[in-house]
């Protein structure tokens, strides 16, 4: 009997995170602090807005560019970028879903 040891995610599931490239856009982040130095703003709706852009738009962006794009070589962190797959297509649609979501927390007006 041979044993087969259950994986928690899937090889495939990880390779479609990693075309996301989150640690990537988490380098914006400065640019994004930069910008609130001089205004007069709610740290939890800052908070909540960096979550939406930098952990769920910017990398749905960079996976959607993936999937299209189909590298094969360095981008944007990945030295040699995983094969892409519809795993890939099923993150986008759920980091765009969480991005809409936690936007309406802000504010619903920032979904016109």
């Amino acid at each position: 009997m041979e044993n087969h040891s259950k994986r928690i995610v899937a090889p495939k599931w990880i390779d479609a995170l990693k075309l996301m490239r989150i640690p990537f856009s988490i380098f914006l982040m400065a640019v994004f602090w930069f910008a609130l130095i001089n205004i007069e703003v709610d740290i939890s709706s800052a908070i909540l807005v960096f979550i939406t852009i930098h952990l769920f738009l910017y990398p749905a962006s960079n996976g959607y560019n993936s999937y299209f794009d189909r590298d094969e070589q360095s981008i944007g962190g990945l030295k040699n970028p995983p094969a892409v797959t519809k795993e890939l297509w099923y993150l986008i649609l759920l980091f765009d879903f969480l991005s809409i979501l936690t936007a309406s927390f802000v504010n619903p007006l920032l979904l016109r």
